[in-house]
């Protein structure tokens, strides 16, 4: 099921699992061909992880995009401990809008 954004910054806190592939999919209502995105996730002010289109950010335009945010191993790995902010940047040419915010949590698997 996909989180719908319908205004921006949106506040949406995210939960992965160390060990998991799977990811968090949101539509956004505008055509992002063309556009970019990029996430970062920082622990008082240090930044963490940083998630781009191909590296953990997946878009697939058109009239309401669709954003997978699927953090790689290595990506889960450094975000793992206590909550962390993050927010996530589209960008274009002369664009640049922060769509998501909030804390994302990496969470230990139980089944190894």
């Amino acid at each position: 099921m996909a989180e719908t954004i319908s205004q921006c910054p949106a506040r949406l806190d995210l939960s992965f699992y160390r060990g998991d592939t799977v990811g968090v999919t949101v539509k956004i209502p505008i055509d992002l061909t063309g556009c970019t995105a990029r996430m970062r996730a920082a622990r008082n002010g240090v930044a963490l992880a940083d998630l781009t289109v191909g590296d953990g950010l997946r878009i697939t335009p058109g009239s309401e995009s669709i954003i997978e945010i699927a953090p790689t191993p290595t990506q889960r790995n450094a975000m793992f401990g206590a909550p962390a902010s993050y927010d996530l940047q589209i960008s274009a040419a002369n664009y640049v809008e922060t769509w998501l915010a909030g804390q994302v949590l990496i969470l230990d698997e139980v089944t190894p």
